[in-house]
This record gives structure tokens, sequence and C-alpha cells, in this order.
């Protein structure tokens, strides 16, 4: 999965293709290597959806499921520079800052348990106990989730968005299947999970690879997957959405008007 993500990602040209190709499987491979005699685990598997069989109907489902996972990028890309802007006037002072972003991060997470930390730890009680929790609890915690992630991005703390979005992607997924029963929670689940990074990052290969892996869905299952993510990255980030919102947000702000005497 490494190797496709570096190749789908790093675009190499033609003539330094199959370097990139194998300079990349074989150093993926002995990561792992060192890795697996160390912990004696991988991710394979690590989220446990319940399995569903196979219908083509399932496909025509994928494509509002993309979308929707594709506009939850959006949003999630928008409160990241809300919550940037919000705190710009505290750019300098680095502690105040941190100190606020830590504070409302602690409040939403006494509140909100499940917003804590990357979410990987969080998903598996999603999915287990999504209909339990209801799915007005399930988008709280996505739009929560989107919060706490742009105000800590804002606000110095470290960490990438990538676990982030699948995290927010899966819970919207179980919601989905709350709301609509007859909608499988495994075809919900992983079509969103994989199309909300897909919606904003040109490696769809990778997020299919990456979510077959983690769910072990089946092969037939990852078929409408695939449609998820192609929906979501056409929608935001193949018809210029998302550069248009990234140029809108550099643009600078306008003159001020000149003062009368």
């Amino acid at each position: 999965m490494a190797t496709i993500l570096v190749v789908e990602v790093a675009r190499e040209k033609a003539r330094r293709f199959a370097d990139t190709l194998v300079a990349s499987l074989l150093s993926s491979s002995i990561a792992f290597a060192i890795y697996f005699a160390i912990a004696g685990s991988t991710f394979v598997g690590i989220f446990d959806v319940p399995s569903y069989k196979y219908r083509d109907w399932q496909l025509l489902a994928a494509i509002p499921l993309g979308l929707v996972a594709g506009a939850l990028g959006l949003i999630t890309v928008i409160v990241i520079g809300v919550m940037t802007k919000l705190t710009a006037p505290l750019a300098k002072r680095t502690i105040l800052r941190a100190t606020i972003g830590g504070l409302i991060f602690g409040l939403v997470g006494v509140a909100l348990p499940l917003t804590l930390f990357t979410g990987t730890d969080q998903l598996p009680t999603v999915i287990r106990d999504g209909a339990t929790l209801g799915a007005g609890l399930l988008i709280a915690v996505v739009f929560a989730k989107m919060l706490v992630f742009g105000l800590c991005e804002a606000t110095g703390f470290i960490g990438g968005p990538f676990l982030v979005m699948l995290f927010i992607g899966g819970t919207a997924g179980t919601a989905a299947h709350v709301l609509i029963p007859g909608l499988p929670e495994g075809l919900a689940f992983t079509t969103m999970f994989a199309a909300l990074p897909g919606a904003l990052v040109a490696a769809p290969f990778s997020m299919i690879v990456l979510t077959a892996l983690t769910t072990q869905i089946g092969a037939l299952q990852t078929a409408p997957v695939a449609i998820a993510v192609l929906t979501a990255y056409l929608a935001v980030s193949g018809t210029g959405t998302l550069m248009a919102l990234a140029n809108l947000a550099r643009k600078p702000a306008g003159p001020a008007p000149a003062s009368q005497p």
C-alpha cells in the first residue's frame, strides 16, 4: 500500500517511474519486516466492520455516499480555514493561543469523548455501538471532530489530517446506516471511510487498498468503495472546487478605502 501511495502522490515521470516503484517497494517491505518483528501486529483488519453480501444496487448507493463524503471533506477544509483566521491575532502569543486551543479541545473531549485523539481507537466503538449511540450523537461527533481538529491545527498542536479524516468519514458512514437501516453498515462505513480523504487527495487506489486491508470487507465489496472514492474526488478536486476554495483563502483583503479629509 505504501508503494501505491508514493507512486500516486509523487506522480513521477515515466523515466523515473520504474526506479521509484522498485525503491518504494523495497523500502516498504524492509520497514514492514522490521516493524512486524518488533510489534508482531499490523493494521490489517483493525476495524471489525459487519460483513454484507454484494448487490448491484450498492454501486448506485455509493454515489450519494461519495457526494456526502466530499461535502464533509470540504466542510473540514473550511473549518480549518475559519479557525486559522480566528486565531491569527494570537499568532505571536503562542502560549496563550495553545492554552485556549487545549482548553476548548479538553471541554469538547469531556462532552464528546469520541472526538479525542486521532480517532483510530475510537472508531471500533463507533462501529460496535453506533445504533446505541444514535444518529444524532454520531452526527454531533462528526461536526465536533471537525471543529476541534480545525482548532488544534490553528493553535499549534502537532498532527496530520489523514487519520482524522478517516474517523470523520467512518463515523458519518455509521450515522448514514443508522438513519437508513436498509443500508448495510459495512457498505456505508467503508465507502465514506475511503471517500472523505479520497475527495481531497488524488490517491484513489491507495484509499481503496487501505479500506480493503483495514476492514477485510472482501473483493466484491471494494467495488462500491471505488465508486464512492471516484465520485467524491471528481465532485471536489476534479471540478476545481477545492482549488478555488484554496485560492479564495489565500486572496489578500482589498485595500482600505482612502480617508476623507
